[in-house]
């Protein structure tokens, strides 16, 4: 039986409580941070590759990484910063977030503004 969406539930962010706000933070930040780390690793790798190498495209480094180191090479080094960083980062980022919306929003909760300065809050 399907369910209408006329009486589906509406999710409202003001039904989560604050932690729960964090929590769901966290978690978005590190699953944005694993998918874009194998990105983040061939940028280093081809801004910092040697003088004698020629330049190549994006699809010639990371086949070249591939064949040579294995797929795994492309999450070398996830594990230091999933567990020293991003956690903490991303809780202490939504903890301001959260806290700088509500204060700048009152009255108005859909307030684009007081969104826009409380994400430039959280990212100082």
């Amino acid at each position: 039986m399907a369910v209408e969406a006329s009486t589906a539930p509406k999710f409202k962010e003001q039904d989560l409580q604050f932690w729960q706000l964090m929590i769901a933070g966290s978690v978005a930040g590190s699953v944005k941070h694993m998918t874009m780390f194998p990105v983040r690793t061939m940028n280093q790798r081809m801004l910092y590759r040697s003088s004698s190498q020629r330049h190549v495209g994006f699809r010639q480094a990371l086949r070249f990484v591939i064949q040579t180191e294995g797929p795994s090479a492309l999450y070398r080094g996830v594990c230091s910063m999933r567990h020293v960083a991003m956690g903490p980062a991303h809780f202490v980022y939504f903890s301001f977030y959260e806290a700088s919306k509500k204060f700048l929003s009152t009255g108005n909760p859909n307030n684009s503004v007081a969104h826009a300065i409380s994400g430039a809050f959280a990212a100082v």
